[in-house]
């Protein structure tokens, strides 16, 4: 039985909820992850720069 792994994740974008999701094969689990992650932070970093 192959095994997935859902990632689930929401953003408030001007008062609107924008909900997202990524489904992997459980043996890419960790890789994506960490690039999700990575854009996370990167979004942060960005939303803090422009205000």
């Amino acid at each position: 039985m192959k095994t997935t792994h859902i990632d689930i994740d929401e953003s408030e974008i001007g008062g609107h909820i924008l909900p997202g999701a990524v489904v992997v094969p459980e043996r890419h689990r960790y890789a994506a992850q960490r690039r999700l992650m990575d854009l996370r932070q990167r979004m942060l970093r960005e939303t803090r720069m422009h205000g």
